[in-house]
């Protein structure tokens, strides 16, 4: 929706629209706790839990999103990958979740001009450690 949104307003940017998708199955070759993935950028990821498709996918889709010389100046991730934040905020109002103040504003702000209301989560840094292994 959003890209149809961008192409329609004729908006004068380059939009490149990634939809990874992946299926949680069972079956024999599976993912299982303790399998080692290499990843599309090359770093290794320990499977930890055996619902991790979504977020392996997600991170292979995000390096191939930065790849090559037409690096993007904004990179959104619309996943819908975490529950959590839904515990945290409830059904009706997404997560957002970036290191730049400035995008965050003008997210918030146009969240509610259009009453469409998204919160800020935190990018904790001392969190950096539990997923550096």
């Amino acid at each position: 929706a959003l890209a149809s949104m961008v192409m329609a307003a004729d908006l004068d940017v380059s939009l490149r629209v990634l939809v990874p998708c992946v299926e949680n199955c069972v079956a024999g070759n599976a993912f299982r706790p303790s399998d080692v993935i290499t990843s599309r950028s090359g770093q290794t990821v320990e499977i930890g839990n055996t619902d991790a498709e979504g977020r392996l996918i997600l991170a292979d889709c995000l390096t191939l999103a930065t790849e090559g010389a037409e690096f993007p100046d904004l990179l959104l991730d619309m996943a819908t990958l975490t529950g959590a934040h839904r515990v945290a905020l409830g059904w009706d109002l997404p997560g957002i979740f970036t290191d730049s103040d400035t995008l965050a504003q003008e997210l918030y702000d146009k969240g509610l001009e259009h009453h469409d209301p998204v919160w800020r989560l935190p990018l904790w840094k001392p969190d950096d450690k539990m997923i550096d292994n």
